[in-house]
């Protein structure tokens, strides 16, 4: 039996749940991923472990590290538990990024580990707090210099965060307020594992015109913009990386991105690892150039972790690089894998889809795939124009 109780915070409502084995749930009532997991039938009441919870809170609110640790049942995945076990090594008052710990990871399994995967279970954590999932921070992201085309207009910068209940934005906190257009500063965190849903919110209303919202992510290329009308409000961009470089070196202006060359491409098999339908997922890309005017071949595989080398889906077609590089064009028709039926209609991803890769691509081969979503998006893409990170094969 599952039991919750609510419990009233400096910092908003907190709804608390625990079963006979300990704690298994510490929400803020308006945050991502609230009461996720939590059984549809629980009784609100008091229990030992929801006691200890109350008593640690009340000791954390007051400024003071608690010297105790109520006992916890945490329900997720092998990885996830594996995740959330290092982040109740943290000490109190210390941060650690999402890189570090996937570090750690690779060194206890001797696999691969991605940011991008440790981000997916830092977000699913279900006791935070307690499990220290905000003393995780990004080591690196883009920093957008925006700077808005019209001199006369207002800008407004808020720090939102995403209401379930409401399936809409809260505005949290406001971050910066101009009348009179001068150029500002966003950052968007590289390391944002999931990156579903954006932090901040940028509102530019031109002479005249009607306000536009914006909302930036990791290595979007384009700004402030309309896709109603193609407006363009701002403008101008730039990378940041821990110690300013990609690889612990100065490469300066390198730290921008551009559109990929068809060897880049084809240089590489490509993997993308991170969360799908609540479950650890993997996927690969392999791109093979064409001769002379001809596409080239592309093949698209994904499978859940849990199922290694069963795949879910196959896609398999061409490719091609228009004039210009910034789009890949696709055609990959569905071929293989668990959800496949032969002789069924055809599922096809299609479509030109936005590209880029660092210009220090030599040390940083990283390849940023956006665009597409719907029907006719990567199928790992959770919502439309969804930005894909793939990194190299490793091995």
């Amino acid at each position: 039996m599952t039991y919750t109780m609510h419990y009233d915070s400096p910092l908003g409502g907190i709804l608390l749940a625990a079963d006979e084995e300990g704690l298994t749930g510490l929400w803020f009532e308006t945050q991502k991923y609230f009461a996720a997991k939590l059984a549809p039938e629980h009784e609100e009441k008091m229990t030992p472990a929801l006691d200890a919870a109350c008593r640690w809170l009340d000791v954390y609110f007051s400024g003071r590290e608690p010297d105790f640790t109520p006992k916890l049942h945490l329900v997720g995945s092998d990885f996830r538990q594996a995740v959330w076990a290092l982040l109740r090594k943290i000490p109190y008052g210390q941060t650690t990024t999402y890189g570090a710990l996937a570090g750690r990871l690779a060194e206890q399994s001797g696999k691969r580990v991605s940011a991008q995967a440790v981000g997916g279970a830092v977000g699913h954590n279900p006791v935070s707090l307690i499990v220290p999932c905000h003393r995780v921070v990004g080591s690196g992201g883009s920093l957008f210099c925006v700077v808005p085309r019209d001199p006369n207009a207002s800008v407004a910068v808020n720090r939102i965060q995403w209401n379930e209940k409401t399936g809409g934005y809260d505005n949290v906190e406001v971050l910066y307020r101009s009348e009179s257009g001068e150029p500002f500063l966003v950052f968007a965190c590289a390391d944002m594992g999931e990156s579903i849903d954006p932090d901040t919110e940028v509102i530019v209303t031109n002479s005249g015109e009607e306000p536009l919202k914006w909302y930036p992510y990791y290595g979007i290329v384009a700004l402030p913009y309309s896709s109603e009308d193609g407006r363009e409000l701002g403008y101008d961009f730039t990378v940041y990386t821990e110690n300013d470089s990609m690889d612990g070196g100065d490469v300066g202006d390198d730290g921008m991105w551009t559109a990929p060359t068809a060897e880049q491409l084809a240089g590489y098999v490509w993997t993308w690892q991170g969360d799908l339908a609540e479950q650890p997922a993997m996927a690969t890309m392999s791109l093979t150039q064409g001769s002379g005017a001809e596409p080239g071949q592309i093949t698209f595989t994904w499978w859940y972790t849990k199922d290694y080398g069963d795949p879910q889906e196959i896609y398999e077609g061409s490719w091609s690089l228009p004039d210009g590089g910034e789009y890949i064009d696709l055609t990959m028709p569905r071929s293989g894998g668990r959800q496949y039926t032969k002789g069924e209609a055809p599922t096809t991803v299609s479509g030109m889809f936005p590209v880029q890769v660092p210009a220090a691509f030599d040390v940083f081969p990283v390849l940023n795939v956006t665009g597409g979503g719907g029907a006719y998006g990567f199928p790992i893409q959770q919502f439309p124009y969804e930005l894909l990170m793939f990194n190299p094969a490793q091995g």
